[in-house]
């Protein structure tokens, strides 16, 4: 029978590429932040938001729609994540 294979833990390489993706996800949240944090910025969000939580898929609608509309959905939700994650972190 062979034994188990125990590692150490994460390399100090697989660190330190996680470490840069974070800051590079902190540095992209915080220029989420300044660009939609204008008067002008609050606006497009507004409109996004309008354009995708406000809007109900008729049940008669073509199949794809659903689809569509949740992906618009989703896009906005992450867009609303990261400004809010650019002011905070």
């Amino acid at each position: 029978m062979r034994a188990a294979r125990r590692t150490a833990g994460p390399t100090k390489e697989a660190m330190e590429r996680r470490d840069s993706a974070h800051d590079r996800g902190v540095a992209i949240a915080k220029l989420y932040a300044r660009l939609f944090n204008t008067d002008d910025g609050k606006k497009v969000l507004k409109h996004l938001a309008d354009q995708t939580a406000g809007t109900v898929v008729p049940h008669d609608a073509h199949p794809a729609v659903l689809p569509r509309m949740e992906g618009k959905r989703e896009l906005v939700s992450e867009i609303f994540q990261l400004v809010e994650r650019g002011m905070t972190g």
